[in-house]
């Protein structure tokens, strides 16, 4: 409530103002210089405020992505855009930035303007119209916010070579160590889009290391904690979530999964740790804790105990306040479902991945088949149950088709097993499609 509170305000601010531009531009100077220069200085003082207000409106959004993604427990390390769920006060604001350009002259406060208009675009997904207003004549990466907004575009349009080529031909002395830091970040982004963990966890280290921007260092700790961790880097990993866990100011949400990361990391003993589980249940209140509590006992049945894990997974979907959250439980509920045949149980938690729309923190496996899911079920039942090699081979024809080869050279690798007299026809296709991993 206290974000859109403040989004009311800011717009209301931003109303005004234009609405007093309106009224300076369309008066009539009179024959007194004075009277003509006060109503100069006037609109030039609306004009700054306006402007003013409208960066007050990008941070709060930016606050309110940060807020939103800190409790959702997953690798965090810049704000993501997510329209839908404030898409009003973005298209408001953006009509509100459209409708003062024609009254602003001076270049320079029109070149600013045109900047917020690319970050409006950014947060409302466009990132191709984004890019559009970043690449004006006259903009230029010595402005941070220029160059900033043009890292993270391509990176969300997955043009990861363009900000590789540019990033080494920063000359980040230009820049204050709070916006090298942010720097730092997106370039962090760059390379754990790309799956490169290694280099990501070098460039973020330098930005905490440079300067952690109030809002996000807490958030970069524990992506740190979770990116060591996806390496097996366990002792790395374990100081991160130590201190995210012992801080006070980090946000609810991340200290309790830290304190779970923990949990897991340091008691060995199953029943020691179900029974601490409990205690963190009983804890201060934070957002979703029990679907955050349910999925680690979960993780922890699901080696050995299949049965107890579906139950637990199933009880973290439904304590996770949002679909959002969920979806990584129910793709572990896919998976065990489909490791017990039970086909339709499994389509019906790869309908709620789909509906709620969102993948985070899904692999990329994970994402491509949700996509895909109604195709995919029905050819993996047919390849599971008839066993047949034309079923087998139509079902790794779809997975090279939606780009999962490493899937497809599983399945003609057990193809061939079956098939023999075409052994050498497996090979050439397995050779392939290994070469283009």
């Amino acid at each position: 409530m206290r974000f859109l509170k403040s989004f009311s305000i800011c717009f209301s601010l931003l109303v005004t103002t234009i609405g007093g531009i309106f009224f300076v531009q369309c008066s009539t100077p009179s024959g007194n210089p004075s009277s003509y220069s006060q109503k100069k200085y006037h609109s030039f003082s609306i004009r700054y405020n306006t402007l003013f207000n409208i960066d007050a409106a990008l941070r709060k959004e930016r606050e309110r992505l940060l807020f939103q993604q800190q409790n959702m427990w997953q690798i965090q390390l810049l704000e993501k855009p997510d329209y839908r769920s404030n898409s009003n006060f973005l298209d408001s604001l953006q009509q509100g930035i459209l409708e003062l350009l024609p009254y602003v002259h001076e270049d320079r406060q029109k070149k600013a303007l045109y900047v917020r208009l690319a970050q409006s675009y950014f947060y409302k997904e466009d990132y191709y119209a984004a890019q559009a207003y970043l690449d004006l004549p006259g903009l230029s990466f010595t402005d941070f916010e220029v160059l900033y907004y043009w890292l993270r575009i391509h990176n969300l349009l997955g043009q990861y070579q363009k900000v590789n080529s540019l990033f080494p031909e920063i000359e980040l002395g230009l820049f204050s160590p709070r916006e090298r830091s942010l720097l730092y970040a997106a370039h962090a982004e760059t390379f754990y889009l790309q799956r490169q963990i290694d280099s990501a966890i070098v460039y973020l280290e330098l930005a905490q290391t440079e300067y952690a921007p109030k809002g996000y260092r807490w958030s970069w700790t524990y992506s740190l904690a979770l990116m060591y961790a996806e390496k097996e880097n366990y002792e790395q990993a374990l100081p991160y979530f130590q201190a995210v866990r012992r801080s006070l100011t980090a946000p609810d949400g991340i200290k309790i999964a830290s304190e779970v990361a923990c949990l897991r990391l340091q008691s060995k003993d199953l029943n020691q740790r179900l029974a601490q589980y409990k205690q963190i249940l009983k804890k201060g209140y934070s957002l979703g804790k029990e679907g955050l509590v349910y999925m680690a006992v979960a993780e922890d049945y699901a080696p050995h105990q299949p049965d107890s894990a579906i139950v637990y997974y199933t009880k973290a979907v439904q304590q996770y306040p949002s679909p959002r959250m969920a979806s990584k439980a129910c793709w572990k509920l896919v998976q065990l479902y489909l490791s017990k045949s039970q086909y339709d149980l499994a389509k019906t938690y790869l309908e709620k991945i789909r509906e709620s729309g969102y993948h985070d923190g899904l692999e990329d496996e994970a994402r491509i088949l949700s996509a895909n899911g109604d195709e995919w079920i029905s050819l993996l039942r047919q390849y599971k149950e008839d066993r047949t090699i034309g079923k087998g081979v139509a079902y790794a024809d779809f997975l090279e088709k939606i780009g999962l080869r490493k899937e497809a050279v599983g399945v003609l690798k057990e193809l061939m097993q079956q098939d023999t007299v075409r052994k050498t026809d497996y090979l050439h296709r397995i050779n392939l499609l290994e070469n283009m991993l």
